[in-house]
């Protein structure tokens, strides 16, 4: 490993004693959170050589267990503001990024994701779907691990239910899940590479009084949302630990929200057929700090909403960029990947 170089006239210094010393720099550096750490990365080889090291960052990990600290809402193609932008939860601002125009590229037989949840391990797998054959619905599995860098290919196809293209697929308890637009799912467990059946949502789309609005997942559970546009109310449901079905853990009163935010009710009932329900979308759900409770992210015109699910309280993006004009600015049509701040490479 490259060392620090005292000077032989006057010896060492004290920030040198300790950059030379693997020891008490790591105990050091082991107290500062990902964000800090990471200029310290491009120091020296040294530094970058044991704050990467497998041993300290799952160290790290026990120590700052990582959080979701914010989202990336990837316009899908026909966005109305195609820009990719970035919203911190902890810092409660937007930025708008210059980079991944990719994201919204077609790939045409095959789909990828990625496997990682920094709450259980820093190592990550990707896992290629690829169309094989002349039946559509045959598919190859290989994954790649980040822990033996290699791939592996599955032996036989797997046939996927109708509908199901593996799109959007949410990874979670080891498996990556999948919803087909009619709500039927299906996810694959990567130890046994196994396509099973997920039990369906208690309430689909095809009932005429619901409609589909989220699926995802938090702490290890998945969580699905459907909205009844004529009541005004979100329902969440949560999977059942052993996947043998779901519950519901919440009902949303978003007529609550009408009386702080009218702009969400602003094209409501005037024409059954194009404006049946309030614009109103769920970004994502999660578990906010310590005794904070559940929270979901919801997007309306010119806002983000914080909503807690148990204290029933609302908050709003503070440092707000929007523009009076922007007000049009709802994040309907986007894709939300999670963000998280972690040492772990991927």
């Amino acid at each position: 490993m490259e060392e620090p170089i005292a000077d032989p006239e006057f010896g060492p210094t004290s920030a040198e004693k300790v950059a030379g010393n693997e020891d008490l720099a790591t105990e050091i550096f082991i107290h500062l959170p990902a964000t800090s750490l990471a200029p310290c990365l491009r120091v020296s080889k040294w530094w970058l050589s044991f704050i990467s090291n497998q041993s300290f960052v799952s160290r790290h990990n026990l120590l700052y267990p990582p959080s979701l600290s914010g989202l990336f809402l990837i316009p899908r193609q026909t966005a109305q503001h195609p820009e990719v932008r970035f919203l911190s939860l902890n810092k409660s601002k937007f930025f708008t990024l210059p980079f991944a125009a990719f994201l919204n590229a077609k790939e045409k037989d095959y789909t990828l994701h990625l496997a990682f949840d920094p709450l259980i391990s820093p190592n990550y797998k990707v896992v290629c779907l690829k169309k094989v054959g002349s039946q559509p619905s045959h598919y190859r599995i290989a994954i790649y691990s980040s822990k033996t860098r290699l791939w592996s290919l599955s032996q036989e196809p797997v046939c996927a239910p109708n509908e199901l293209d593996f799109k959007d697929g949410v990874f979670c308890n080891g498996a990556i899940h999948w919803l087909t637009s009619k709500c039927s799912g299906a996810y694959i467990d990567l130890k046994t590479e196994i396509l099973r059946e997920m039990p369906l949502p208690p309430r689909r789309e095809e009932e005429s009084e619901y409609k589909f609005k989220y699926f995802g997942k938090s702490q290890g559970y998945l969580f699905y949302v459907i909205s009844r546009p004529l009541f005004n109310h979100y329902e969440l449901y949560q999977t059942k630990e052993d996947y043998s079905g779901w519950e519901l853990k919440f009902r949303v009163n978003l007529n609550v929200l009408i009386a702080k935010f009218p702009v969400m009710a602003r094209n409501f009932g005037r024409h059954p057929s194009l404006f049946s329900e309030l614009e109103c979308d769920v970004l994502c759900i999660y578990h906010a700090r310590a005794n904070e409770g559940m929270e979901i992210v919801l997007s309306v015109p010119g806002e983000v909403i914080f909503f807690n699910l148990e204290k029933k309280n609302v908050s709003v993006v503070q440092d707000k960029v929007f523009r009076p004009s922007d007000v049009t600015i709802w994040y309907k049509t986007y894709l939300v990947y999670e963000y998280f701040e972690t040492l772990s490479v991927v």
